[in-house]
């Protein structure tokens, strides 16, 4: 990694298990890796870090992608399609399916820094269901248990109608927050 300032480049760090971030700038010793946590911070979170603890990482294919496009001033949620090593472009899918060629300085990634209170973002439709997985998981198995499903394919595909008991569940399990009017 050169010195100084760069372009940018999606960097992760063993340091702090926080997943990819892009590292701002680098020094012999230290290297300012700018996180991005979601797009209803202001900022990015900034972390100092050993420049020897970063390595260079390449996007894959489906990772989810967020993009300010300065034309309409909103910010775009999309996946990453592909990377092109001649040109340094990744390929990103965006919304009503319009794809762009993107540098990775156009575009940010989630970190792996845990929310401690999710409701702003479901606002906004902003979710990763791995993350709220611990949440959901209590709500799943009253369903399974209720209907007595064995891994049995008629048990998913068969319509349900949630009582009230299984709403006051997935109430308490899946999302103790306050009513969002629509």
């Amino acid at each position: 990694m050169q010195k100084g300032k760069t372009n940018n480049p999606f960097v992760e760090s063993s340091e702090n298990g926080l997943g990819i971030g892009k590292a701002a700038e680098i020094d012999e010793e230290t290297a300012t890796v700018e996180y991005f946590r979601s797009p209803l911070d202001d900022e990015p979170i900034r972390m100092q870090v050993a420049t020897r603890s970063l390595s260079r990482k390449v996007l894959h294919a489906e990772t989810r992608a967020c993009y300010f496009n300065p034309e309409t001033g909103e910010i775009e949620v999309g996946r990453v399609l592909h990377y092109q090593r001649d040109d340094q472009l990744y390929l990103v899918r965006l919304s009503n399916d319009q794809s762009r060629m993107l540098s990775s300085g156009d575009f940010h990634v989630r970190c792996l820094f845990q929310f401690a209170e999710p409701t702003e973002h479901l606002t906004i439709q902003n979710n990763e269901t791995e993350f709220w997985h611990s949440a959901r998981s209590s709500f799943v198995r009253h369903i399974l248990k209720k209907h007595g499903t064995n891994g049995e394919p008629n048990s998913w595909t068969a319509p349900h109608r949630f009582a009230k008991k299984d709403r006051s569940v997935a109430g308490r399990s899946v999302l103790p927050l306050r009513k969002i009017p629509l």
